[in-house]
């Protein structure tokens, strides 16, 4: 009888770095599951604004660069770390404050930080070292950056004046309203610059990664990539309004503006890369990632047995699903309360009520009710407006960039500051429409206080939603025109206030009744 051997092919077992991947992609589901409110509106802002369309490139450019570098990844043995537990579990707190205070970009930012943590958590701190701009880079995932807009108008509009002074063009301006002989320029939201910053600075730290390899070198680059639109802007605005004065706004005006913009942004990006190729380390290409300097000794660190590896992974796990437990349980919608119509308060006399102003109507986004009101006393005129929430959720708080009460297009906001009104803190815009000044203050109310900071309004509406306890709102304005000085209306609105309940306990009084 003849001995045949038949050939026994190995099993193909995974690979440590397959599992590791495995693991973290079941992870990153259900964290994403998870957070699904917080995904699909970070999607939703890409898609939708224009400023923000870069987000739909990060990931892939994210996945990119690892895959790029994945040999020398597969040098290091993928090991959990629970050293960074503390922070994916601060990263799925500051989700839970982010739902709480109904505010998106801080839910996204949660997210995007808890997903990093995870990828230490699962493959290690020295991988997550190697791979560092990779992860980093997922930052840009978050559409941030709106705070800005404001103080990105104002500091266009004072940069450019200061340059129209310099060249002897006679200048007045009045927050973002700039006159010159010419006519009147607006500094408009739009105008700003934010859409360009914010491209400048993902290509500039893309860029510093591809050609540096010293650190200064690319904190440097990626500095005057922030610097230089700003700068542009500034530039650019001066450019326009120089144009226009020199031309009788033949050239610069309506869509001009915007075309020249849009060139002049492109060759400032166009001259940064050029500058900053002339002092590159190498030539523009995928850098080989960098390993840790202390070797890979298998079996060290607290990780090292497979209970402990196996604990660190549960406890990631059991950290991603405790956030929606306790939003779900606590800060969900509150049960329905009875509803009243809102009444104005009573003035006193001489102020008696009166139809209020039809040339400015403040907008306010998803209120559950609203309130109109206006008393006049002789020649003075004063006016409420108020909307309220009876819970705040997502579209519908008090604290919400879409509540307005200039619409930039009659309109427009040309100074603000806080000042002291009844013996508390309020905010004054001051607002313009052609030959029509209107002064106007307002307030925050939550948790039945009132407050001008916005930051303060939405600590409060953290904390409550937070505890459970009901979670009405309200955004408050009283308003009143002026002639010449916005200290007239101020002092009509403080006689008009004084003949009126203190408006606090009025503001209580509705929660109490309705």
């Amino acid at each position: 009888m003849t001995d045949q051997s038949i050939p026994v092919q190995a099993a193909a077992y995974p690979t440590p770095w397959t599992r590791a991947c495995a693991i973290f992609g079941c992870l990153a589901a259900l964290l994403t599951w998870s957070m699904w409110g917080a995904v699909a509106s970070m999607a939703a802002t890409w898609w939708n604004d224009v400023t923000y369309n870069h987000g739909m490139l990060v990931p892939a450019i994210s996945l990119y660069l690892l895959w790029a570098g994945r040999d020398a990844l597969r040098a290091l043995a993928p090991r959990p770390e629970p050293l960074a537990l503390p922070a994916l579990l601060l990263c799925i707190g500051g989700w839970l404050l982010g739902r709480a205070a109904e505010a998106q970009v801080v839910e996204q930012a949660a997210f995007v930080g808890a997903l990093i943590a995870l990828a230490v958590v699962v493959f290690g701190r020295r991988a997550a070292r190697a791979a560092w701009f990779p992860l980093a880079f997922l930052v840009f995932m978050v559409p941030a950056g709106d705070v800005l807009i404001a103080p990105l108008q104002d500091f266009t509009a004072a940069f450019s004046v200061q340059l129209l002074r310099l060249v002897g063009i006679p200048t007045y301006v009045e927050g973002v309203l700039i006159y010159i002989p010419s006519g009147a320029f607006e500094v408009a939201e739009a105008c700003a610059g934010l859409r360009f910053l914010i491209a400048n600075v993902v290509v500039a730290a893309l860029f510093s990664y591809l050609v540096y390899d010293r650190a200064w070198k690319r904190a440097a680059f990626l500095m005057t990539g922030i610097a230089l639109p700003i700068l542009a802007n500034g530039l650019r605005a001066f450019g326009i309004m120089v144009l226009a004065h020199a031309t009788d706004h033949q050239i610069a005006a309506g869509a001009d503006h915007i075309i020249y913009g849009w060139g002049f942004f492109s060759a400032v990006m166009l001259a940064l890369l050029w500058i900053g190729n002339r002092f590159a380390d190498r030539p523009v290409g995928l850098p080989a990632l960098t390993l840790p300097r202390r070797a890979d000794r298998p079996g060290a660190g607290i990780t090292a047995g497979p209970a402990a590896r196996w604990t660190t992974l549960a406890a990631a796990a059991a950290m991603i699903l405790a956030g929606p437990a306790y939003a779900s349980r606590v800060m969900g919608e509150p049960g329905t309360a009875p509803r009243r119509a809102l009444t104005a308060p009573v003035a006193a006399a001489p102020w008696v009520p009166t139809g209020h102003a039809a040339d400015w109507e403040p907008h306010f986004v998803g209120p559950d009710r609203t309130l109109r009101a206006a008393w006049s006393a002789g020649a003075e005129r004063a006016e409420m407006a108020l909307a309220w929430y009876d819970w705040q959720r997502q579209g519908a708080e008090a604290v919400n960039d879409g509540n307005r009460f200039a619409d930039d297009t009659v309109w427009t906001r040309v100074a603000t500051r806080t000042v002291t009104f009844s013996g508390m803190p309020a905010r004054m815009d001051v607002l313009r429409a052609g030959g029509r000044n209107r002064l106007v203050l307002s307030w925050y109310w939550v948790d039945g206080r009132l407050t001008p900071d916005a930051v303060v309004a939405k600590l409060r509406q953290t904390w409550t939603t937070l505890t459970g306890r009901r979670r009405s709102a309200a955004i408050l304005a009283l308003s009143a025109p002026f002639d010449e000085r916005p200290e007239e209306a101020l002092a009509a609105l403080e006689r008009m206030a004084g003949a009126l309940p203190p408006l606090e306990v009025w503001l209580n009084s509705n929660v109490a009744e309705g």
